[in-house]
């Protein structure tokens, strides 16, 4: 018996359905690829790649420094800081004047965690490694929070749910939300 070829109609349905699901996916999946993390958290995962999430508690540039480079601290200032950015003088170009773009702005950086003098810290080389947030932790989507397709709320439901789900908010008003796999 021969089967009837799909119609037109039918192949499009399905080519558009197909896009819709990848759309979806696509960002989940980069999302799982790289934890996000509180500035706290990233001193339990130097020697990760990871996008590390703060608010800019102080910045400065060392212009009479070595290799001229800027640090921005997340949520905690200079000398008592818990997280920080590193841009060295020949990328510096590249960002403008990084410690007045980013001061006091809650951003994300990803890229992989080092630890200088016993702080964890991320250098970066390109803009495209650092975002700025300008909505509220009581505002955020999807989006913005690890776990795809759920909302802050959702996330934060799902969490009581769940003892292997931590939702929380970091001191600069991130919602972070990881999911714990079994070992």
């Amino acid at each position: 018996m021969i089967e009837p070829k799909p119609s037109p109609d039918t192949m499009r349905d399905y080519r558009t359905a197909l896009l819709l699901i990848v759309s979806f996916a696509l960002p989940c999946i980069t999302q799982a690829q790289t934890a996000h993390l509180t500035a706290a958290d990233a001193k339990n995962h130097v020697g990760e790649t990871a996008t590390v999430c703060g608010r800019v508690a102080s910045a400065h540039f060392a212009e009479k420094v070595k290799g001229l480079p800027t640090f921005m601290n997340l949520d905690m200032p200079y000398p008592k800081q818990i997280f920080t950015i590193v841009i060295w003088g020949a990328d510096r170009p590249k960002f403008g004047n990084p410690e007045r773009t980013y001061r006091d702005k809650n951003i994300c950086v990803s890229g992989k965690i080092t630890s200088h003098r016993e702080i964890p810290e991320i250098v970066i080389t390109t803009p495209g490694q650092i975002q700025i947030h300008k909505i509220s932790a009581s505002s955020y989507t999807a989006s913005h929070v690890p776990c795809c397709g759920l909302t802050a709320k959702d996330a934060e439901l799902n969490a009581r749910k769940s003892s292997r789900n931590n939702c929380r908010t970091s001191r600069s008003g991130f919602l972070m939300f990881s999911v714990h796999d079994p070992v």
